[in-house]
This record gives C-alpha cells, structure tokens and sequence, in this order.
C-alpha cells in the first residue's frame, strides 16, 4: 500500500503529461480569410464592438482591427513594423485544443518591391 501512495502521483503525473501532449499534437486548425479594417486612431470607434485576441502593450497606436465572416470584428495590439492598408486581406489560423486554450496565428501577405 505505501508503495502504491509512493508511486500514485508519479503515475498521475504522467498520464496528465501525455494527454498534454496529445492535445498538442492533433488540435483542430480553422483557416480564415479576414479583411484589414484599420490601425491606430482609426479602429477607436471600432474597438466597442471588437473582440481582442491578443495585447502586446497599452499602446493605442499598435491596435490592428480586422473584419472576419466567421468570427466577426477582431482586435489585435501588436507592433507590426509592416505599412497595412485598409481592405489588405489578413489570414487567421485557429487552433481549438480539448483542454488547453485557442491560439490565434495571423498571416499577412507582404510582396517586396523590387530594389533598383
């Protein structure tokens, strides 16, 4: 029996271990395409109705907000030292996890000018 006690939350130590690692292994990606609303002054008015996915500061000039079908009206506070426009196509990737959080991955696509 002590042996048992002894080596019972080595054993539940592991097991929550693995089922971790599953979850991280095999999370359900959901890709979608979102439209750049725009950054800094001009996403104040849209900031009540937005949902913030991530804040990196308290900065009101690095605020991103974006417009997705799905998922509806996003704010991101990030520093993206990127020139956006507005209406630039901004891809989101979701992965939804059973027991650990949602992570969000933003792509933009950048096309570098050429250098003379």
């Amino acid at each position: 029996m002590k042996t048992l006690l002894m080596f019972l939350p080595l054993v539940i130590g592991f097991v929550l271990l693995a089922v971790i690692v599953n979850d991280l292994k095999h999370p359900l990606v959901q890709h979608e395409s979102c439209r750049l609303i725009g950054r800094g002054a001009a996403v104040q008015a849209f900031k009540s109705s937005a949902r913030m996915l991530f804040k990196e500061g308290t900065n009101m000039a690095n605020d991103i907000g974006f417009n997705c079908p799905a998922k509806g009206n996003l704010l991101v506070n990030q520093t993206v030292p990127l020139p956006l426009k507005p209406k630039q196509t901004i891809d989101l990737e979701t992965k939804h996890y059973h027991y650990l959080p949602e992570r969000y991955y933003l792509f933009l696509n950048v096309v570098n000018p050429k250098q003379d």
